[in-house]
């Protein structure tokens, strides 16, 4: 995330430009040469959220987070197993 938004001055940061940068990881591909899954993004987006969280509350150099109205991507549903 750092060679996507380190350029950027903190209140450039908009929901919508983190939407776009969103939506351009998940169009990536891994290290592997397989497509990113949804979760593999949300995750990125949650530990992105919680950085502007900490900005928020604890250093107050932001009013709001951008990340309140950036939505998550829908993930598939997990594994169901069974005990033998």
């Amino acid at each position: 995330m750092k060679e996507e938004l380190g350029d950027y001055a903190l209140i450039r940061l908009t929901p919508e430009l983190i939407a776009k940068k969103r939506d351009e990881l998940l169009a990536g591909f891994t290290f592997k040469g397989t497509q990113r899954s949804p979760s593999t993004v949300n995750r990125y987006m949650a530990t992105l959220s919680t950085l502007f969280t900490i900005m928020v509350e604890e250093w107050g150099w932001l009013h709001e987070s951008p990340m309140k109205r950036v939505r998550k991507l829908k993930e598939p549903q997990g594994r169901i197993r069974f005990i033998d």
